[in-house]
């Protein structure tokens, strides 16, 4: 790869550069094969369906799910509002927030009951819990 250790422009000086015939602006981080200039590209592919836990940029947790199809792809985010304090969805195709009791509800759910019972083991969090989707 040009420029890397390895090569022999790695730490040659503007001078050497122009001896060589050799741009010394050229950043390198490529390969020359067979006279052919070639490129690595990072493309990083998230498997769709499949729930990532992250921290977003104010270092709150959320839920993400990404699905694709052929036609369209979404992303709906679980997450925390502690100053609205509640659990809300953001969704792609929806411009605000929802609570998560609204759309529990939407997909079924009827009872409070049934909403706080649907909450697995969360151990000692189990008040914030059900403050935040009884809000």
């Amino acid at each position: 790869m040009l420029r890397s250790k390895l090569c022999r422009l790695h730490d040659a000086t503007t001078e050497q550069m122009e001896r060589m015939q050799e741009c010394p602006h050229d950043p390198g981080g490529y390969f020359i094969i067979k006279g052919t200039e070639k490129v690595l590209l990072m493309q990083e592919q998230l498997s769709n369906n499949r729930i990532i836990v992250e921290m977003d940029p104010k270092k709150l947790v959320q839920a993400v799910v990404t699905s694709s199809t052929a036609d369209n792809k979404s992303r709906t985010v679980v997450c925390f509002k502690s100053e609205l304090s509640g659990l809300f969805v953001k969704h792609s195709a929806f411009t605000e927030l929802i609570p998560a009791v609204i759309m529990l509800r939407a997909m079924g759910m009827e009872s409070d009951q049934e909403i706080v019972s649907g909450r697995g083991n969360l151990g000692s969090s189990i008040g914030a819990y059900e403050k935040a989707v009884m809000r």
